[in-house]
């Protein structure tokens, strides 16, 4: 199992919406793809207003942040959501994932390539 934090851009309840304050999870999961399907799941099932409002359930970034070591098989969200203005320093993390966009206006259900940044880190 590993620790995602997941990010979608900007939250609905905030006049900027998009521009808003992001929307974090910190995440357990095998994988990536399990890591994105239970957040969104959570958004579903919490925000039904969301649709109504035209927004999106989607996640929009991926970070990987390490091995989870507890006896759990279950995944789960850790802790979230909680909204804070999202800065990403790509180097601090072995690997990310973000959501193909569509002319950069709408989002696809396709993750980028796996972007690393491990050979960076080990030159600094």
């Amino acid at each position: 199992m590993k620790v995602y934090i997941v990010v979608r851009w900007g939250n609905p309840y905030e006049e900027d919406k998009c521009d808003g304050r992001d929307t974090f999870f910190f995440v357990v999961a095998r994988n990536h793809l399990n890591a994105s399907r239970r957040v969104t799941r959570y958004l579903k099932e919490t925000e039904p207003e969301c649709s109504e409002m035209k927004y999106q359930y989607l996640c929009n970034q991926i970070l990987e942040l390490g091995e989870y070591t507890a006896d759990s098989a279950k995944e789960y969200i850790l802790s979230g959501p909680f909204y804070k203005f999202f800065a990403f320093n790509e180097r601090l993390y072995q690997k990310y994932w973000l959501r193909d966009t569509f002319g950069g206006t709408s989002f696809s259900l396709c993750w980028q390539v796996p972007k690393t940044h491990i050979s960076q880190r080990n030159q600094d």
